[in-house]
């Protein structure tokens, strides 16, 4: 979701400091550092949001797990290995 926004969304100009010696790395490895921050940014923001949202659900994994020691799954009795 996203990286489909992300897409649609036109560019803005903005400001950044960086240290030289990184600026100077990446013009001679042919980096575009717009490109980079973008996809950083991106990766940052989507494991961020994973995180949130596994610890905002930490409650039900732990009643869900929970249960299903106590009561097993409902398949156990059924399967075939």
């Amino acid at each position: 979701m996203l990286e489909q926004h992300v897409n649609r969304t036109p560019k803005k100009s903005t400001n950044v400091s960086i240290r030289s010696d990184l600026v100077k790395i990446a013009k001679d490895d042919n980096i575009n550092l717009s490109n980079m921050l973008e996809q950083s940014l991106l990766e940052y923001c989507k494991k961020k949001r994973q995180q949130e949202w596994i610890d905002e659900n930490k409650k039900a994994f732990s009643d869900y797990n929970r249960i299903i020691e106590e009561f097993g799954l409902y398949a156990d009795e059924r399967r075939l290995f």
